[in-house]
């Protein structure tokens, strides 16, 4: 399938957040043969020097300077950073084309658009739309239609970095690959964190305007364990997002034994440590779906807005409560095939005796 950067020689990149970033680092990878600059901010300096061994890095002004000698600027989009937003403005005045590639299925317009605009948005958002949008997925391909994109400018692509991670999984597995016959196991859940309030504060002017926090969900997971004390092999890892300072919880889980903070960098390590995965609408939800994962996702009753996951395999749950629980039990040990009762048809019993002899 075709990309953005099929038809262009020289590309400025440009990428600030992190689900965007890991997008479109896979995206260039595999596409090396192409003369890349890079722009980027924080997280996603950090993805791109992952898997791209050697950056050009430059600063926006270099669409200024060099708009005659480019072919392409290739975006993320972002909620937070103004980084994207800024580079499709430039490239516009400057006359040189522009693509943003869309990630998560959530905010769209918003991402195009001046967070003044955000609460009335006017009739001519389209005008800050770059020339292409590419979606990498059905669901995102469903939701600009919804969300009245002009389809003209709308191209589909495939999501390279969910087939990166579901390769890289199934290699992973492999080679760790433990003993068949294993003990009972533990109940082994990651927990995808996510900056619910700083999105909602940003966004609405509000960290509560979703009905809760991140500290809620936190708060949960504690009254969970507490109340299934008895669930010895119940075990959660917490993976921060890298928004988040590393201390974030520290103050609510220190001294909880059943709760661990992920030290990795790498979401696989984490995933193949998983059997089950905890969360809200995470793209990282997704990547644990293709790696195999039984994913859950839940917000407390409080919440005023729906999750924007389409993904009918994510199950979506009431309550961190004493059903759920079992439930998890069952996923992760299930109780063994019944064993076919011997058959008792004392008629083939008779058949198959030997014979009686007379005294």
């Amino acid at each position: 399938m075709n990309s953005p950067v099929d038809r262009a020689r020289n590309i400025l990149v440009v990428a600030s957040e992190e689900g965007g970033a890991e997008l479109l680092s896979s995206m260039i990878k595999a596409k090396a043969n192409k003369n890349y600059f890079f722009c980027m901010e924080e997280p996603a300096t950090k993805i791109f020097a992952g898997k791209i061994r050697r950056m050009d890095l430059v600063d926006l002004d270099f669409i200024n300077s060099n708009r005659r000698s480019i072919d392409l600027v290739l975006t993320s989009t972002s909620f937070i950073s103004d980084h994207e937003r800024r580079a499709i403005s430039l490239a516009k005045k400057n006359k040189v084309k522009v693509a943003s590639v869309l990630d998560h299925w959530i905010g769209y317009r918003q991402r195009f658009l001046p967070r003044e605009m955000w609460k009335n948005i006017p009739v001519t958002w389209m005008n800050q739309l770059p020339d292409e949008v590419w979606v990498a997925d059905r669901s995102a391909f469903e939701i600009v239609q919804k969300e009245k994109f002009p389809m003209n400018k709308i191209f589909r692509t495939n999501n390279q970095y969910l087939d990166d991670m579901s390769l890289l999984f199934e290699n992973e597995e492999n080679r760790k690959k433990g003993p068949i016959i294993k003990p009972k196991n533990d109940i082994k859940i990651l927990y995808i964190s996510e900056p619910v309030s700083e999105e909602a504060r940003l966004m609405h002017a509000d960290p509560k305007f979703r009905g809760f926090t991140e500290v809620d969900i936190v708060k949960a997971i504690l009254q969970f364990l507490l109340e299934n004390y008895k669930m010895t092999n119940l075990k959660f890892r917490f993976r921060l997002s890298p928004n988040d300072p590393p201390d974030k919880y520290d103050k609510l889980i220190t001294g909880v034994s059943q709760i661990e903070k992920s030290a990795s960098r790498n979401l696989i390590e984490d995933l193949l440590w998983a059997n089950t995965v905890l969360g809200i609408e995470s793209p990282d939800l997704v990547v644990a779906l293709a790696a195999g994962k039984q994913v859950f996702s839940w917000q407390p009753e409080t919440t005023l807005q729906k999750t924007c996951l389409p993904h009918k395999a994510i199950r979506h749950i009431g309550a961190l409560n004493a059903e759920f629980a079992e439930k998890l039990e069952l996923l992760v040990n299930p109780p063994p095939d019944p064993v076919e009762p011997l058959q008792d048809d004392r008629r083939d019993w008779q058949k198959r005796a030997p014979p009686r002899y007379p005294r």
